[in-house]
């Protein structure tokens, strides 16, 4: 009978901790509805009795959901099950897996992900996303008409007022992935978000003083064609403004 190791590469039993499997067991409690977002779960001690462990386990455990956002210990007064919010938990780490590389990829992840995600944003919207979309195109155009009067009058701009219009930016292309009702898209775009925002960040100022300086004021306002054309209906109107403005994009 052969011994050889390499024939059984899963063969190895894995140990799991007392911690693991208590937190496979919170998460079942949240997942099948037996505790709530919002409500508040037993104490430390109700836990160790009821699961039969000690108090250093269940607070191990209470912290690493606690790190995942899953749960929220709120001192003196006890821990809570919370509404998980993915974009949060993803910014956290972004640091961890955002590099010079991946900036460079930005473009292409929009014209794919974005572009493709169009029909679904035309299709699948509210009035009330539509509204809120409107709302924050016009304050973006408003932001960049500020920052376009203070620099023809040859007037210096706040850092405040600049970081506001990126803000903005940021906040109608995730409004777009909100519009799609798509998790899997959402949860791409919070994924990649930091990217594109340092993509967006380090070309945007070199593409603002070359528009500026060449007139070109409409270039520096592609979100009002694609609100524009989500309202028409027309997909291939979404796709070509973004496609103008990635290329537009990509030279600077």
């Amino acid at each position: 009978m052969t011994n050889d190791k390499s024939l059984f590469p899963d063969s190895k039993i894995k140990k799991e901790s007392a911690v693991d499997k208590l937190c496979d067991a919170i998460r079942t409690l949240i997942l099948d509805g037996t505790w709530r977002t919002g409500e508040k779960i037993p104490t430390e001690h109700e836990l160790a009795d009821t699961f039969g462990l000690n108090r250093m386990t269940i607070r191990a455990a209470l912290q690493r959901l606690n790190a995942l956002g899953i749960l929220e210990t709120r001192v003196g007064d006890g821990t809570y099950v919370t509404h998980f919010n993915f974009t949060d938990l993803i910014s956290d780490v972004s640091d961890f897996y955002t590099s010079s590389d991946l900036v460079k990829d930005a473009a292409v992840f929009r014209q794919i992900v974005e572009g493709g995600s169009y029909r679904l944003m035309i299709d699948n919207h509210t009035p009330e996303e539509l509204d809120k979309l409107r709302r924050i195109s016009k304050e973006l155009s408003d932001t960049l008409d500020m920052r376009i009067s203070l620099r023809t009058h040859g007037n210096s701009e706040p850092a405040e007022l600049i970081d506001h219009a990126y803000r903005l930016i940021f906040l109608f292309h995730e409004q777009l992935f909100q519009m799609t009702h798509n998790k899997l898209l959402y949860y791409a775009h919070a994924v990649s978000k930091d990217a594109v925002c340092q993509a967006l960040f380090e070309s945007g100022e070199r593409r603002f003083v070359v528009f500026l300086k060449n007139g070109k004021y409409a270039n520096l306002k592609y979100h009002e064609k694609i609100l524009a054309a989500i309202e028409a209906k027309d997909y291939a109107a979404c796709r070509s403004a973004l496609s103008t403005y990635v290329s537009l994009e990509t030279k600077f």
